[in-house]
């Protein structure tokens, strides 16, 4: 399909790498966890991380016979990979923003036999580069940034083993989860300004995490491109720069409710990075 084509040449580009798409970011996820899975396999993943790939261990994999095995994101530095065919992080994970040192991660996991799948959706690979810190494959929800607009779902699946790639690529041929030539279209329009947008993004929330961090009724405040922020150490290595992402948690559930509803600057949606 010439569309896919363009737009996967579009994110070879960013990843070095070669790149499958799929119709949104838990369509790779899923391809890239089925792909290197079987009955009677066990899989190592963030239990703060995005909740639907939690979900999708304990409504598929699970069901199919693979034992999933949830860790804090911190902690998957000092677990045992042992016996792990597949380790899966997300560093910064969404929405707590935790990280985890990649390279470590990569080294144990080969040295235990694992695949390591890293999720770069929160960072991209202009500001995280999993691959080259020795992971297998990452995995993007392009609905977020590289789209950016808040109009189309897509999302991929980037590494460089190419027999692990023809596997991903049939998958998406057997299970027809295949992008559609519009959304793809949007994307490859996205990815011509996600170096400005992100650059603008990362720079905007820099200034506003302090001005949150300065206000009284803001609580544990979560921003990694801040000073004394646990995920602060990522920052200048294996990340860039901060990132545009920041948690942080109000007095209550009605308070929260409030300043989203009140807030005119702010659009309650799930594809982060829009405009």
């Amino acid at each position: 399909q010439p569309t896919w084509d363009a737009v996967e040449s579009q994110l070879q580009i960013l990843e070095d790498a070669e790149v499958v798409a799929f119709p949104s970011g838990m369509a790779a996820i899923t391809a890239a966890l089925v792909t290197c899975l079987k009955a009677g396999a066990k899989v190592m993943i963030p239990s703060g991380g995005y909740c639907v790939t939690r979900l999708l261990g304990r409504g598929l994999l699970q069901v199919y016979g693979v034992e999933v095995v949830q860790v804090p994101t911190a902690a998957m530095e000092t677990a045992d990979f042992a016996g792990f065919q597949v380790i899966y992080i997300e560093t910064p994970s969404n929405p707590g923003l935790d990280t985890v040192d990649i390279a470590a991660i990569a080294a144990r996991a080969k040295s235990a036999g694992a695949i390591l799948i890293c999720d770069n959706t929160t960072m991209t690979p202009l500001l995280q580069r999993p691959l080259d810190l020795g992971a297998d494959l990452v995995v993007a929800a392009d609905t977020k940034a590289p789209a950016g607009h808040s109009d189309a779902l897509f999302g991929h699946v980037a590494g460089r083993d190419a027999n692990l790639m023809a596997r991903i690529r049939e998958w998406r041929r057997q299970s027809g989860t295949v992008p559609g030539p519009f959304e793809a279209y949007l994307v490859h329009r996205g990815l011509e300004t996600l170096e400005v947008r992100l650059s603008r993004m990362c720079a905007s929330a820099a200034v506003i995490a302090d001005r949150l961090a300065a206000h009284p009724k803001v609580r544990g405040l979560r921003y990694p491109g801040r000073a004394g922020d646990p995920s602060y150490r990522a920052v200048g290595g294996q990340m860039v720069n901060g990132g545009f992402l920041i948690g942080f948690e109000l007095a209550g559930e009605a308070e929260a409710e409030a300043f989203l509803a009140r807030c005119p600057l702010i659009e309650q949606a799930t594809s982060f990075g829009g405009v």
